[in-house]
C-alpha cells in the first residue's frame, strides 16, 4: 500500500500537469470515439435498412422490357434474382412525385413504416414518408397525381414507406432537403395501369451472386436486350448508396486521423512530466533503493502513473464521446439520411482506443524512466545536475540576430538547456491554432460550395420544369419581356479509354443564367463547339481539354466529342453542351426547363409553356445550407476543444517551467530583480514558442482542408476548400489570448516561490 499511497500523493501535488494530460487524451479519444460512434451508427443502420428491403445491385434502365427479357436474364450466371418496373415522374400540384411500378415485389422492396405493408396486386399507392409529413398526409388520405402526358388519377394512401435507394433525396438534381417539394411511392402494376393507363417496364433490377462480375453482367445483359437497352448503374455508382458510403468513410478517417495530434502531444507532455517528477525525486528512489526496493518495482511503479493517467483520460474521452459528438451530428445525419430506424450500437474500437492510449501513456513514463532506475542508491541520492544549455551553430546564428539584451540571452539560453519543453509549448500551440482554424475552414469550404453553386454558376432565380417540347413549338421571348433560357437536361453515358460513366447532360440555349465558370465575374456561356466536363470526371475518366470522349444519349449511337473545357463544377456529374454542339451531333434540342430572372411573371409562364413545377433556387439554397448544421456544431466542438487542449498545455508547461527553473528565479530576487521583470521573462519566452507555433499552424491548416477537400470530393460533388482572413484572425487571437490568460496566472506564482529552498539545488 505504500507505493499506490505515494502515487495518489504526487499526482494531487502535480495535479495541473497531470490534470493536463488526462484532458489531453480525453480530447483525443473524445473525436476518436464520437467518430467512429457516428460513422459506425451510419454503416449498421444502412446495411441493417439494405438487409430488410434486399436492395439490388444493379440498375438497368431499359425501353419496354417484357417478362421474356426478364427470364433470359435470370438465366445469366451469377444472377441471383431480377425484377421488372417502371420509374414514372408524376405531379401533385408543384410537388414532384417518383412512382415505382412494380412487377412483384422482391427487390428493393418498400420499408413500411405507418398503415399497410405493401402488397402485390394491392390498390392506391404507398407514399414516402417524408413527403407525406412535409405535406400534412397520412394513410387512408387520397392523393392527385398527373404525368406529364396529361392523365391524372386520384388514389388512395394506402400506407407511408421508405426506400433504399432514397436514402438521399436527390429528386431536385441536388442536395435537397425539401421533401415539400419531392417525394416518391410505390403503385402494383395493375393499379397503375387502371388509374393512369400506363404499361410496360422501363428499369430492370438485377441481385448478383457474391463474387460476381456485375460489370460483365451489365455487358450480357445489353447484349439481350439489343436496343431496349438505355444505360446502367451499379450500387457503388448509384448517388444514394454512394453518398451513404462516402459519408461513412469520412466519419473514419477523421475518426483515426484527427486524434494523432492528441495522442502525440499526450506522450511529449506525459514524458516530460514524469522526467521532472522523477528527477525531483531521485532521494526517494535511492531510499526505496536502499530499503531493498528493485528497481522492477520502481519501475512499475512509475508505470502505474501512466496506466491510471490513461485510463482516467481514456474513460472521460469514451464517455464523452459517445453521448456528445452523436448529439452534435444525429441532427443533421437524420435529415440527409432517411432512414427507418438509427442503431445505438457501442463501437468496439471504443475499447481498443483507450487500451491503445494506455499503451502511449506507459511508452512515455518507460521514456522518461530511461537509466535513471539503473544506478546505484548511493548515486541516485545525490541527484542530478541541472541541464547545460550547451552550444550550437543555429544558436549562435540566433544569438548574432537577436539584440544581445539580458532578457534575450536568458530565454535563449533556456530554451536550449529545455529543448523537449520548448518542442511542446510550440506543439501545444500549433494544435490550438491548427485545430480552431480547420473548424473554421470546414464552416469556410461549406460556404463556399453553395455559393459557387447558387450565387456564382445558377444566375437564374426561378427554374420551370415543363414537359419535354420541342424549342420549335415554344415562343421566342421577345427582348422586352423578362429574360429566359431554355435548357435540356438528360442522362447519358460518357466513355473513355480508361472508364464508362453515367452523368447528367445539360444542354444550353442561349442565356445568361448558366456560367461555366466560377471564378469569373461575368457570365461564361458554353462553347459552340465540344463538350464541357467538370474537372473531376475528367480525373476519373482520364481525360484532358483538347481529347476526346464518345457520348451516347438514351441508348442511342456512341457518338464522338471533343473536350472543350474542364471546369471547376459544384455539381461535378454534369457536363454542359451548347445547343450547336447538340444538334451537330444529330440529336433534336428537347427543352426540359425554362430558366427565369427574379422578375418573371409566373402567371403568364404558366400560360406560355407546359409547366409541371417551378423551384425557386433561393428555396433550394437554404435547404442545402441546413445540411451544414453539423458543420457548424463540429467547428464549435473543435474550437472549444482547442481551446481546452492550448490552456492545458501552456499551464502545465508554465508549472514545469516553474518548477525547473525555481533556483534561477531566487536567483534573480536575490540579486534585484523586481516581480515584474522576472514575469515579462516569463511571458516573453513562452510569448515566442506560441508565435512558432501560430507561424507553422497557418500553413498546415490550409494544407490540411485542401488535402481533405480531396479526400471527401467523389464524382457527384467538388468541394471548394477556402479559409477567409477572418477565420485566420479569429484563430490567431483566440490562440494568443489563451497564451495571455495563462501566462497572467503563470506570474502570479511567481511570488510564492521559496527562495531559500530553491537555491538549495546541487551544483
Amino acid at each position: 500500500m505504500i507505493l499506490p499511497q505515494k502515487m495518489f500523493r504526487d499526482i494531487w501535488h502535480a495535479k495541473a500537469q497531470f490534470l493536463t494530460i488526462i484532458i489531453i487524451v480525453a480530447c483525443g479519444i473524445f473525436t476518436f470515439v464520437g467518430a467512429i460512434t457516428v460513422g459506425g451508427r451510419l454503416e449498421k443502420s444502412v446495411s441493417r435498412f439494405y438487409d430488410a428491403s434486399r436492395i439490388n445491385d444493379i440498375w438497368i434502365n431499359v425501353q419496354n422490357a417484357s417478362d421474356t427479357d426478364l427470364d433470359a436474364i435470370k438465366q445469366l450466371p451469377g444472377v441471383e434474382e431480377v425484377q421488372g418496373r417502371a420509374v414514372l415522374k408524376m405531379f401533385s400540384g408543384n410537388r414532384s412525385v417518383d412512382v415505382f411500378v412494380l412487377n412483384g415485389n422482391k427487390l428493393s422492396r418498400p420499408y413500411p413504416v405507418q398503415g399497410q405493408p405493401y402488397q402485390a396486386g394491392g390498390k392506391g399507392i404507398w407514399l414516402d414518408r417524408e413527403f407525406a409529413a412535409a405535406n400534412g398526409l397520412k394513410a387512408g388520405d387520397t392523393l392527385d397525381l398527373g404525368l406529364a402526358s396529361g392523365r391524372s388519377g386520384s388514389v388512395v394512401i394506402q400506407g407511408l414507406v421508405l426506400s433504399p435507394e432514397k436514402l438521399i433525396d436527390i429528386s431536385s438534381k441536388t442536395l435537397s432537403t425539401r421533401h415539400d417539394l419531392y417525394g416518391y411511392g410505390y403503385m402494383d402494376m395493375q393499379a397503375a395501369s387502371e388509374s393512369f393507363r400506363v404499361s410496360g417496364m422501363n428499369q430492370i433490377m438485377l441481385k448478383i451472386k457474391q463474387g460476381a462480375d456485375g460489370q460483365a453482367l451489365i455487358r450480357q445483359a445489353e447484349n439481350l436486350l439489343g436496343g431496349k437497352y438505355l444505360d446502367s448503374m451499379t450500387h457503388k455508382e448509384h448517388p444514394s448508396t454512394a453518398g451513404a458510403a462516402n459519408q461513412i468513410a469520412q466519419f473514419k478517417t477523421v475518426g483515426y486521423v484527427t486524434p494523432v495530434l492528441f495522442f502525440s502531444l499526450a506522450v511529449l507532455v506525459m514524458v516530460s512530466t514524469m522526467s521532472r517528477l522523477i528527477a525531483n525525486q531521485r532521494t526517494q528512489i535511492g531510499t526505496m533503493m536502499s530499503l531493498g526496493f528493485s528497481t522492477r518495482q520502481i519501475r512499475r511503479h512509475y508505470i502505474t502513473y501512466g496506466l491510471v493517467l490513461g485510463i482516467a483520460g481514456g474513460l472521460i474521452g469514451l464517455v464523452s464521446g459517445y453521448y456528445g459528438i452523436p448529439k452534435i451530428f444525429m441532427g443533421t445525419l437524420t435529415r440527409s439520411f432517411i432512414l427507418p430506424e438509427w442503431t445505438t450500437a457501442f463501437p468496439v474500437e471504443a475499447l481498443l482506443s483507450v487500451a491503445a492510449v494506455c499503451g502511449c501513456c506507459v511508452l512515455a513514463v518507460l521514456l522518461a524512466c530511461g537509466n535513471k532506475l539503473k544506478q546505484w542508491p548511493a548515486a541516485v541520492l545525490r541527484g542530478s545536475v541541472p541541464p547545460s544549455p550547451g552550444h550550437s551553430r543555429a544558436g549562435s546564428r540566433l544569438n548574432l540576430r537577436l539584440p544581445s539584451s539580458f532578457d534575450n540571452v536568458w530565454m535563449l539560453r533556456n530554451l536550449k538547456a529545455h529543448k523537449m519543453r520548448a518542442l511542446m509549448g510550440v506543439i501545444g500551440a500549433f494544435g490550438c491554432t491548427f485545430l480552431i482554424l480547420f473548424g473554421f475552414a470546414n464552416i469556410d469550404s461549406s460556404g463556399e460550395a453553395i455559393e459557387a453553386e447558387f450565387g456564382r454558376q445558377n444566375l437564374f432565380a426561378l427554374k420551370a420544369d415543363i414537359n419535354a417540347t420541342s424549342i420549335s413549338l415554344l415562343p421566342d421571348p421577345s427582348p422586352s419581356e423578362t429574360p429566359v433560357q431554355y435548357i435540356q437536361e438528360a442522362g447519358i453515358q460518357v466513355k473513355s479509354e480508361q472508364g464508362e460513366r453515367n452523368l447528367l447532360l445539360t444542354v444550353l440555349d442561349n442565356g445568361e443564367y448558366i456560367n461555366l465558370d466560377v471564378n469569373s465575374s461575368k457570365p461564361v456561356a458554353a462553347p459552340q463547339e465540344g463538350i464541357v466536363l467538370s474537372e473531376n470526371t475528367a480525373g476519373v475518366l482520364g481525360v484532358q481539354k483538347g481529347e476526346r470522349i464518345k457520348v451516347r444519349f438514351a441508348g442511342g449511337a456512341w457518338r464522338d466529342f471533343r473536350i472543350a473545357d474542364t471546369i471547376q463544377a459544384p455539381a461535378a456529374n454534369k457536363v454542359y453542351l451548347s445547343r450547336r454542339a447538340w444538334e451537330k451531333s444529330g440529336e433534336a434540342f428537347v427543352v426540359t426547363s425554362v430558366l427565369l430572372g427574379g422578375q418573371a411573371n409566373l402567371e403568364r409562364v404558366k400560360e406560355a409553356y407546359p409547366v409541371t413545377q417551378i423551384v425557386s433556387k433561393e428555396e433550394i439554397r437554404e435547404a442545402n445550407a441546413q445540411l451544414n448544421e453539423g458543420v457548424f456544431a463540429s467547428a464549435a466542438g473543435l474550437t472549444v476543444a482547442a481551446i481546452f487542449l492550448g490552456v492545458a498545455v501552456i499551464y502545465s508547461l508554465g508549472l514545469i517551467s516553474l518548477t525547473e527553473r525555481s533556483r534561477e528565479f531566487a536567483t534573480l530576487k536575490v540579486l534585484g530583480f523586481r516581480q515584474q521583470e522576472i514575469r515579462r521573462l516569463l511571458v516573453r519566452e513562452n510569448l515566442l514558442l506560441t508565435l512558432a507555433g501560430i507561424a507553422l499552424a497557418v500553413p498546415a491548416a490550409w494544407e490540411a482542408i485542401q488535402a481533405l477537400a480531396e479526400w471527401n470530393a467523389d464524382e457527384t460533388i467538388m468541394l471548394f476548400p477556402k479559409i477567409r482572413l477572418l477565420s485566420y484572425f479569429s484563430a490567431i487571437c483566440l490562440t494568443l489570448l489563451s497564451s495571455y490568460a495563462v501566462n497572467r496566472l503563470m506570474s502570479r506564482k511567481i511570488s510564492h516561490i521559496d527562495m531559500v529552498t530553491s537555491l538549495k539545488a546541487v551544483d
